[in-house]
Parts: C-alpha cells; sequence; structure tokens
C-alpha cells in the first residue's frame, strides 16, 4: 500500500477515531467555518461521519502536499544508494523527480527562455523534459556568455535536434539600446567577426580609453570624471569582481560626500558601482569599465575576455569609457585602433 492509500484509509475511519470525534465536538464556531465553510449542522450518524472525514482531511493537507511533491523522500541519500559514489546536483535530482513522478506542464503551448547563453546543456534538457509540448522561443546573445562553461549555441541547436526537436538560428542584428560609436566598439569583440551589426540609434560621443600610471592614479582620473555633469544614469562596472571593494574605498577617501551607491540599483542622482556580473542586463546613460589594463587582465582567457569586453561596453546607452591602471590590454588597444 502506497501512502496516498494510506492517507485515504485514515480519512475514511476518521468516523470511528474516538480522538477525531472529541477534537470535532471542541471546535469553536470560527473553526467551523474556516475548516467547512459555515457552523456544522449534525441531524445523524452520516452527517457526523461526513464532518469527521472532512476535519481529518484537513488536519491532513500539509501532508498531503508533501506525499504529493515527495518531500517526505531524502533524495541525496536515494541517490547515493542507486549510483554510490557519483555526486549529484540539483539538476540530476530533478531529473530523477521528473522520471519517478511522470511530471510535466503538457498544456503549455508555448515558451519563451530569456538569457539563453546562461544555461547549461542538462538545464535546457531539463526545461524540454517539463514543456514537452511547448514550442521553445530561446533568445540570447553569445557574445554575453561570461559564465565560464556554458555551450555555443550551435552546441544548444545540435542537442535540441539530437532530442528530435526542429531547430531554427536567427540572427538579430540590430542594436536598440545604444548609440552608433558604442555599438563599433563592443561589436570589435563579438565572437562572430564577420557579424554585421547596427544600431537604430542616433550618433553620440565616441568611446574613451583613458590610461594611467597606476592604481591611485587610475582611481584620481576616475573621480575627476565622476565631477562631470551627467543628465543621465552612471555606472562604474569592474570586469572582475573582486574589484568593487578597493575602487569604492579609493573613490570615497578621495571625495567622502561623493554620491556613490555599492551594488544597488540604476538611479539618475548616484552614480552606482558594481561588478559586471550584476551590470549583466541592465543598461545605464554613461558605463564607466574598469580596469583594462593588461595586469588586470592577465588571467583572463582570449575567449572569455572578449565577451566581458563586449557585455560591458554593451552596457552603455550614450557613453562609454575604459580606464587602465597602466598598460592597456592588447585586445583593447586593437579594438580603439580598428574603429579608429
Amino acid at each position: 500500500m502506497n501512502l496516498q492509500q494510506l492517507l485515504t484509509q485514515d480519512v475514511r475511519t476518521a468516523a470511528t477515531n474516538e480522538q477525531i470525534l472529541a477534537e470535532l465536538d471542541n471546535l469553536t464556531t470560527a473553526q467551523q467555518v474556516k475548516i467547512f465553510g459555515r457552523p456544522r449542522q449534525v441531524n445523524n450518524e452520516r452527517q457526523l461521519a461526513q464532518y469527521a472525514r472532512k476535519l481529518r482531511r484537513y488536519q491532513l493537507t500539509d501532508l498531503a502536499t508533501q506525499i504529493d511533491q515527495y518531500a517526505w523522500l531524502d533524495w541525496s541519500a536515494w541517490m547515493q544508494q542507486l549510483l554510490p559514489g557519483i555526486t549529484a546536483s540539483l539538476t540530476d535530482l530533478v531529473f530523477v523527480l521528473i522520471h519517478l513522478t511522470k511530471f510535466n506542464y503538457d498544456q503549455i503551448k508555448f515558451l519563451m527562455v530569456d538569457e539563453l547563453q546562461d544555461y547549461q546543456l542538462d538545464e535546457l534538457q531539463l526545461v524540454t523534459m517539463l514543456f514537452p509540448r511547448a514550442k521553445l522561443t530561446l533568445l540570447g546573445d553569445e557574445n554575453q556568455a561570461i559564465n565560464t562553461n556554458t555551450p555555443g549555441f550551435d552546441q544548444i541547436v545540435t542537442q535540441l535536434q539530437v532530442q528530435g526537436k526542429s531547430a531554427h538560428l536567427f540572427e538579430l542584428t540590430k542594436s536598440y539600446r545604444s548609440t552608433q560609436e558604442v555599438t563599433t566598439l563592443f561589436r570589435e569583440f563579438a565572437v562572430d567577426k564577420n557579424l554585421e551589426m547596427v544600431s537604430v540609434q542616433r550618433h553620440g560621443q565616441r568611446p574613451e580609453l583613458r590610461s594611467s600610471s597606476d592604481f591611485a592614479s587610475m582611481l584620481a582620473d576616475l573621480n575627476q570624471v565622476l565631477q562631470q555633469e551627467n543628465s543621465g544614469s552612471t555606472a562604474i562596472v569592474t570586469l572582475l569582481p573582486e574589484m568593487v571593494e578597493s575602487v569604492y574605498a579609493g573613490l570615497k577617501a578621495l571625495t567622502p560626500t561623493l554620491a556613490l551607491v555599492k551594488n544597488g540599483g540604476m538611479t539618475t542622482k548616484q552614480a552606482v558601482i558594481l561588478p559586471l556580473t550584476l551590470a549583466k542586463g541592465l543598461e545605464f546613460d554613461r558605463v564607466l569599465l574598469l580596469d583594462v589594463s593588461q595586469a588586470q587582465l592577465a588571467v583572463v582567457t582570449p575567449e572569455r575576455l572578449n565577451k566581458l569586453l563586449y557585455t560591458g561596453i554593451s552596457r552603455a546607452t550614450k557613453t562609454v569609457q575604459l580606464f587602465a591602471s597602466g598598460t592597456v590590454h592588447p585586445t583593447v588597444t586593437a579594438a580603439f585602433q580598428a574603429i579608429k
């Protein structure tokens, strides 16, 4: 006998359970209205049994939910017994749960998934299992895949085809966010160097590359730029997350009254400083991107560096300025020379 059957049997025998009958007699009027929808009216044994079963069913609501959701099963321990010595991820456990319960959303006909470049192949397979009848629209920008080990879009198409789904890749080449000058710069870091990306926005200021002799000099230069008038939102975006604290502390030491928010949201009254991992998906009128020095970016692989720069620069809608605390990384230098 399974757990659901045991639960049903418990409810059926409520009318002969002395404890349940005693609890039924002790219910206040407010409790009766909450459980039964109205004060109880018992005229015979049959009605008494019905109320007893309703009360027991109400008492077991949470337990029934836990049984339905398999909350009673220790998935990690069960996986270890099934596959000894193998460490199961959360995604693995969900796969097993779906297979066991045959759970899915087969009533969903259309599904759109955004930020496709951030998904792993097993996560996408999980989506197709959960929505087996849905026609998928997958949106993303492969150039913004700043997380490590994410698959390319060609790999995603191949996996969908292996799963029996027809897949077609469409390239969207119009930039609706940034000025033509900003678009021209971040296009230099695209995965596909022949990508014909065009901006529908007006012309604006040319991107600027500012190089200083060291970190302290870069902060002084950055501080000076922040004092300039700017009518829109300003974001200081660090390519590497660990730089946020030192840049914030350094700027506050130079100008204690500086209106600067750390890891905050968009605002036109204060500049915000945040790592690219948080800025991703946001847009700002002015972006101050750092640090693009060769020393700071030496640990980043060439492929990931291009994606970091593409993503960081494309956060800007109007103007973008890149700052370096020493010799500028050759990849950045080459891009600026190309757009002259």
